[in-house]
């Protein structure tokens, strides 16, 4: 082989090499952006409470709560989303499958975003938080566990508007907060949330409530195996009433919905705009029959419902129902419980 060849395959040779490697790199950058996450996820300005909720820095203060929307719920179901460049096709695939949970049993309808003002933004995080209903303009959702479909699902029923079950006003009642197993700086993710709204039965098995190990001192990830709550119920931060210990093993679950929460996804969201509610127990000045706002009384129940339509009595009790009933409505008590008494 002559001086010339030998010296042109080296130099191509050396090329060849230097792409190689260059593809080599290009392909690590890929791969980090594509799993790289942005810490918990919590912009400037904000805070968590409740261990996955974000909320402004100036929350527990008049002008944050008054700037915070409560209970906002997204209009007509749709929720516009976009999905952070970090977010593979297996990662938007596991997303997607969350919120087909929810879009089958209500009106909820989660649209890539078009030229929508409010928005929920999905990305890559350390921690998975949400805000809790809709906040206006961008608002984000983070995810740890992307391929835990039930943990995404109970983000994203927080950014429908959901706060944790453990957090009811009457959340006493029923389970009992052991502080003293609680990590000191944590305890304030087991204060009630006075301002949330109760709806049905405490349900131990919502997916939007606590594990019984949540904040414990004894946590399996930072301390030796002798303490460790998952494994032994040492150091347990939630126990339920001895009158429902039955469902110790229960809360904390992220497995599936519960009947209690497909229920009240689906009336937050009806499916079909001809359901109307009502309960003995709504005190809201103008009633509207929406699941949020209830007509007081079955006689106003029945008024506005329309022919053909499904009238839900929320609460369980006696309804007055005097007089004679011609209009062709369906009535259902999803709780059970209701005497409609002439």
């Amino acid at each position: 082989m002559s001086k010339r060849n030998t010296m042109r395959l080296l130099r191509n040779t050396v090329i060849m090499l230097v792409l190689l490697v260059m593809m080599l790199l290009w392909n690590r950058v890929v791969i980090f952006a594509e799993q790289s996450s942005v810490g918990d996820g919590v912009p400037d300005g904000y805070m968590l409470i409740e261990g996955d909720i974000i909320v402004p820095d100036n929350y527990f203060e008049t002008q944050g709560r008054q700037a915070w929307r409560e209970n906002s719920w997204w209009p007509n179901g749709i929720v516009p989303y976009v999905f952070d460049t970090s977010f593979t096709s297996q990662y938007r695939d596991s997303m997607l499958a969350a919120m087909a949970e929810l879009e089958a049993v209500s009106r909820i309808d989660f649209v890539i975003r078009g030229s929508e003002s409010d928005y929920i933004y999905i990305q890559l995080a350390d921690v998975n938080n949400s805000a809790v209903g809709r906040q206006g303009g961008k608002q984000l959702v983070n995810i740890f566990n992307w391929n835990k479909r039930f943990i995404m699902v109970h983000e994203l029923m927080h950014s429908l508007g959901f706060w944790h079950e453990q957090t009811r006003p009457s959340r006493d009642q029923f389970v009992t907060i052991q502080f003293d197993s609680i990590k000191f700086e944590s305890r304030h993710n087991f204060d009630i949330h006075s301002d949330a709204g109760e709806w049905g039965y405490y349900d131990f098995a919502s997916i939007m409530h606590y594990p019984e190990c949540a904040f414990s001192i004894c946590d399996c990830d930072t301390t030796s195996s002798t303490c460790c709550c998952e494994n032994s119920g040492q150091g347990r931060t939630i126990i339920v009433k001895p009158e429902y210990s039955q469902y110790q093993s229960v809360i904390g679950n992220r497995d599936s919905l519960s009947n209690l929460d497909t229920l009240s996804v689906m009336f937050a969201y009806p499916p079909v705009p001809w359901w109307k509610f009502c309960s003995k127990d709504a005190d809201g000045l103008f009633p509207d029959g929406t699941f949020g706002n209830p007509y007081h009384t079955f006689s106003e129940g029945e008024t506005g419902t329309s022919p053909g339509g499904v009238l839900w009595i929320l609460a369980p009790g006696v309804y007055s129902a005097q007089g004679l009933h011609k209009k062709p409505i369906i009535i259902k008590a999803p709780l059970g419980g209701v005497i409609l008494s002439q």
